[in-house]
Order: C-alpha cells, then structure tokens, then sequence
C-alpha cells in the first residue's frame, strides 16, 4: 500500500511558530487603540522606527518590542525579519523597508480590516530564508529564489496597497456620504437664510430709504418753519409744574371725558379753561400733557410765559404746533411738507398759519379716528399785549373749523381778559356750540380741599427740614387759617409756603409762631398784600439805604423788561451794578437768594447758573400805580426799558464802534426820548445777537 506523505507546515506555519501570529480585525485595533491611548510614547509607529534604526545599525532590535499587552508584537517581529531580509539582498533593501513602513502605517491608521495572507506568507518566507543561512553567497539558486522574493514582494504590495485603497476608499465613501447628507441639509437651510436674507436685506433696504427721505423731508421743514417755531415751549422746559397729587381731581376729570368724547354731533373740539390769576391754571394743563404721556397720546404743547419772549410772539404758535403734530406720523408730516413745497399755504401771518395748523391737525384726526389728537396753548393772556387781541380774534375764527374731526380737540387756558371775552364773546352761538367752557371757581369746596392738601404736604416737608413734628406744627388752626387766607389761589398757597420756609431758613426754629402770626391780618388775603409784606421783611424801611432799593428797582426792572431767560451769572456780568464807579459790583447771588420766595419756589440750592422769575401776578404788582405799590418798590418800565438799552450800547461800543457817534450813546436820559419799540428792539437785539439790522435803521 502506497503511502500517502502528509505536506509539511507552509511557511507561514513555520514562522508563526517563532514569531507568533497576528489577526487584523476589529479586536486588534481596538487592543491597539487602546494601548496608543495609554502607552502614547510606544505607539506602533514609534516602535517600529526604533526596531528598523537597530537593525540598520546592526544592534539587536528583539528588546525594544513590548510585550503583551501590546498587541502587535508578532507583527512588528515579522516586519522586522523582512526588513532583515531586504537588508541581505543589497538592491532590494529600499523597496523592502518602503513596503514594511507602509504596512506599519496602515496598521496604526486603520481601525478595522482582515488579515492579508500574503502579506504574512511574505514576512513568514523571509524569516525561513533568514534561518538557512543561503543569502550569504551568490549562486543561480540563489538569484532564482531572490527572483521569487521580488515577484512576491511585488504582488504582496499590490495586494497591500489595493486592499489598503479599498478600506480607505469604504472609509472615504462613509464620510463623503455623511458630509454630503450634511452639505444637502445647509445648503437646503441655505436656501431659506438666503430668502430670510434678502427679505432682511429689503426690509434694510426699505428703512434706510424711508430714514433717509424722513430726514430730508425734516430739514425742509426745518428750512421753512424753523425760525417760526420754539423747540423749548414745554412744559417742563419752562418750569410749570404740574398739580399736587390728589389735587384737581375733578377738572383733570371733565378734560378726561372731554379728550374721550368723539361722538359726531355732540362732541366739542375746544375746552378753554378760565380763571383768575394763580389759580393753577397752568398747573392743571402741565398735569394734562403728563397723564396724556402716561396713555400714550402725543399732546403737542405751547407754553406761553410771558419770562421767554420767544413764546410770546403770537406768529409762532401754530408752526410749533402743527410741526409736533405731523412729527407723530410719516403720512401727516409728508402732507406738510407737500403743502409747504407747493405753496399751497403759508405761515406769514397767524391768520395764514391758523388755516394750516387746521388742515395738518384735521389730517392727523382722520388717520387714526379712536385717538384723540390734543394740542395744547397754555397761558394765552400772555401773549404781546399789542397782538392779544387780534391772536384771541384768531382762535375765535377756528371754533367752526375742526367739526368734521370730532377727535381733534385744542385746549386753550388763559386768564378772562378783557381782549379774550371781547373775541370770545363775539362769537356766543360758535362758542356754545363748539366750546367746552370750563371756568375754575375759587371759591367752592373742592378748590379749598385741594389748597388744603397742598397746605398740608408742603407744610410738613417744611417740618421734616427743620425737625419738627408735623403732628403739632402748624396745627389745625393755623393749617385752617392759612386756607382762609389763599381764598383758593394757589400762587398765593405756594408763595406763602415758599415765605415760611424762607423765614425759618434764615431765623431758625424761635420764630415759628410769629412765622404764621403773619397770616393772621385778613388783609392777607390779598396776593398784593402778602407780595408787600414779604418784600418789607426782606428789605425793611428802617434798615435799608437808599441804594439797596435802587439796586432792587433796576434789578427786577431788567428782569421784568428783559423777557429772554438769564441765569444769575449772566444777569450780573451784563448789568454790572456798582454803587460808585470804583466800587464793587452788586452781588446779584446774594438778592436773588434774599428774594428766594418769590423768584427761585421750590429751589434748594441757588447759584449762578439759576434762572430766576416770577409769577405773572408779581411782576404786574411790582408795575402797578396806586397806594398799595411803595415808591421805594415800584418799578417803572420805561426806565428799565431805557437802562436796559443803554447798557446794550455799552457793550457794543466795544464792538461797533459806530456806535460811540449816536446823539443817545451818551446818557440814560437822551435814551428816554427814544419810542418804547426802538428801546425794546435796540436791547433784545443785543441780547439775541441780531443787532446789525436795528443799527442800519
């Protein structure tokens, strides 16, 4: 029977058996990632660098392999006899160390893959070769063998690159799907942000636009109604406070319900609140512009006061107005400016300016017919005499204007002057039918409980100041006595509150009786009578010079004629009062503060940037004739017209030269001659820089 002889172990069998075996799958690389991970210094690369520099140098390389748990100990052993091997066959050295770095690489970067056998048949052959000993010599065999070991090596490249190509190109694949899942979703998002973008862009686009003719349309505006208009006829930048909380309760009401009012038929577009001086009346419309603010409706103002000549000019009423009213909205403004541009009215004249203001504000009342459209004129006794007439007569004519705009609604509040009845009265049946007259009684019981709360809360920041219990000072009594005497004026409740706090400033807690005591005479009652008695505490008969009431005269003479708002500083540097040429000039800090109650209510802290004024009641007391005015107190206007002028040429000899040639440059007197306007004209257009103008007249 014949034999059947067994194949031996293949080379690879062979070299396993001395260098061991290696797997490339999944539980290699998971075994050599970790050890990477934690052995960072003896990654596969870096050990395989150090074994082929040994064997290059000749040194024993078998000790710079880990041991186990480094997972690939075989493989570098099998690699490392390969390179032995390329290093016996002289011109094969370089492809042998080339292929052996390229499958040391691969297996580091690689985290999944297969064992490729022939790559291991390779490693195991060379091992075998090394172990016989016949690459020491030259001989056809030899030559045949080595022959063989090329075309092995070559194909084992190929094979490693191709399967290296195909594992990379799965691993390629894997990412381009994932980044072009990824790509397709941003560039569908991308597609939507584009249209966000040019929406956005548009919408930019659009606003800067409208920005854009929005500031052009208001500098025409600007152009044409900028010197008929007053940026600072507001309330508050003309220092009218509103009313005492609680206070007014019931007309704040019936103006209310009146603003609410749209009702076509019934509804009236103008409330003209009347009264007596220094019954509040501008408190009450300042308390209207707050709460207005409070429920979002623009209220446009003009406050008139007759200690700002800039509002006092009748011409630039309705231009302030009517421009706060169409800068509330683009459609109202652009209508201005269109009818501006055509010239289809003017502002020349208030007649001319009425007819506009009634065509913008009828133009807002359309546009939004639920809100009210509220413009406010406070304070129209104040006008220019000269022109209170005729402005009354103006606003006369508008009763009937607005009917088709029940939502536009004009408050107007003025004291019941005889050129304001007269306009007023002339048009009864208009009046009545389109004019909500609201006239403030002093004398009822609401008006004495609002003068008492006022009484009450300021007396008692009084007390606080200087610590007293307001729980026993003033008392009752006194708190009563005081209402008594008010006679349900509140300029006289707030000059009076104003005094005592004065009084016990400068003489302390001592005099707190006689502080009240006073008030006691009824002839208190009178506003006159109470101005007189604090002006006589202030500078008494007995105690004063001559020269401290001339000071006082000429002081609140450029006061009252100047009519353009300047602070203390500015006062005292322009009239420069000295009592002798070399002597000191007054200290005007220290009158306005002697005279605290009734220049500076409700100031704490006086200093030279302080704007002082008064009460219109003040000032027409100070300018009054008769037995109750002193000689000593009463200021005559045409004087302080006439040194008011001659100080403005004093100054400007300093600039215009031509001046210092006038026949009236030289004394106060020849300036008496000249008509009141010329005095007027000639000093305010110093003051406002605008003299060129009168001087070539």
């Amino acid at each position: 029977m014949q034999s059947t002889k067994q194949p031996g172990p293949s080379i690879a069998q062979q070299t396993s058996q001395s260098v061991g075996t290696w797997n490339l799958d999944a539980q290699f690389f998971a075994s050599l990632s970790k050890w990477t991970l934690d052995n960072p210094d003896s990654s596969l690369d870096n050990i395989f660098r150090r074994v082929d520099e040994a064997i290059n140098t000749g040194q024993d390389y078998v000790d710079l392999i880990p041991d186990a748990p480094f997972p690939a100990r075989s493989l570098v052993k099998s690699v490392a006899k390969l390179i032995q091997l390329g290093a016996k066959i002289g011109y094969s050295q370089d492809d042998v160390r080339k292929f052996a770095k390229d499958i040391i690489h691969f297996v580091g970067q690689v985290n999944q893959g297969r064992k490729w056998s022939l790559v291991d048949e390779i490693c195991g052959w060379a091992s075998t070769r090394l172990r016989d000993g016949r690459w020491n010599y030259k001989n056809r065999k030899v030559e045949g063998e080595i022959a063989d070991f090329r075309a092995r090596l070559n194909d084992a490249s190929q094979m490693f690159n191709a399967r290296s190509l195909i594992v990379i190109s799965g691993g390629l694949d894997a990412i381009f799907q994932f980044l072009f899942k990824f790509l397709w979703a941003i560039f569908l998002r991308q597609d939507m942000f584009i249209v966000t973008l040019e929406k956005l862009k548009k919408s930019q686009d659009e606003i800067v636009i409208r920005n854009l003719k929005e500031q052009k349309r208001r500098q025409a505006l600007e152009e044409e109604l900028g010197s008929w208009t007053v940026p600072n006829a507001t309330y508050s930048l003309q220092n009218k406070k509103p009313c005492d909380l609680d206070t007014r309760m019931e007309i704040l009401d019936t103006i209310d319900t009146w603003l609410d009012d749209h009702s076509e038929g019934t509804s009236k577009n103008f409330l003209w609140l009347v009264g007596p001086p220094g019954c509040g009346k501008s408190a009450i419309m300042a308390s209207v512009v707050r709460k207005c603010k409070a429920r979002r409706i623009a209220a446009a103002q003009f406050f008139i006061n007759r200690n700002d000549a800039n509002t006092t000019n009748p011409i630039k009423y309705f231009p302030t107005v009517m421009l706060e009213v169409a800068r509330q909205s683009d459609e109202v403004e652009q209508h201005l400016h269109d009818l501006i541009k055509d010239h289809s009215f003017s502002v020349d004249t208030p007649e001319e300016a009425a007819e506009l203001f009634v065509d913008v504000v009828g133009k807002a009342a359309k546009n939004n017919p639920s809100i009210p459209i509220l413009v406010i004129f406070d304070g129209l006794d104040e006008t220019t005499r000269d022109h209170l007439e005729d402005t009354a007569a103006t606003f006369s004519k508008l009763f009937s204007k607005l009917l088709d705009y029940p939502n536009a609604k004009i408050l107007i509040s003025s004291r019941p002057e005889d050129e304001i009845l007269k306009s007023f009265r002339d048009t009864d049946t208009t009046l009545e039918q389109h004019v909500l007259k609201l006239a403030i009684n002093i004398n009822d019981s609401n008006t004495r409980r609002d003068v008492r709360t006022y009484f009450q809360r300021r007396l008692t920041e009084i007390a606080m100041k200087h610590d007293l219990s307001s729980a026993v000072w003033p008392g009752d009594e006194r708190l009563e006595n005081l209402v008594d005497r008010a006679s349900g004026l509140f300029i006289w409740a707030a000059t009076a509150a104003n005094y005592i706090h004065n009084f016990l400033r400068i003489h302390g807690k001592e005099v707190l009786d006689s502080a009240l005591a006073q008030f006691d005479d009824k002839a208190m009652t009178d506003i006159n009578t109470l101005y007189l008695t604090i002006l006589e505490n202030a500078y008494p008969k007995a105690f004063s010079k001559e020269w401290t009431f001339e000071t006082f005269r000429r002081l609140l003479g450029a006061m009252i004629v100047l009519r353009e708002p300047m602070n203390v500083g500015g006062l005292g540097s322009f009239l420069d009062l000295r009592e002798t040429p070399g002597g000191k000039p007054v200290d005007v800090l220290n009158f306005v503060k002697h005279l605290r109650p009734l220049l500076v209510a409700d100031v704490d802290d006086i200093t030279e940037h302080t704007i002082p004024g008064s009460h219109k009641s003040f000032f027409d007391y100070l300018t009054s004739t008769g037995e109750h005015i002193p000689e000593r107190f009463h200021i005559n206007v045409q004087a302080s017209n006439a040194e008011l002028a001659l100080v403005c040429l004093r100054h400007l000899t300093t600039v215009y030269p031509i001046v210092r040639s006038t026949q009236y440059a030289s004394s106060e007197a020849g300036l008496m001659e000249l008509p009141a306007p010329t005095l007027y004209s000639l000093s305010h257009a110093f003051i406002s820089k605008k003299v060129d103008p009168i001087l070539s007249q």
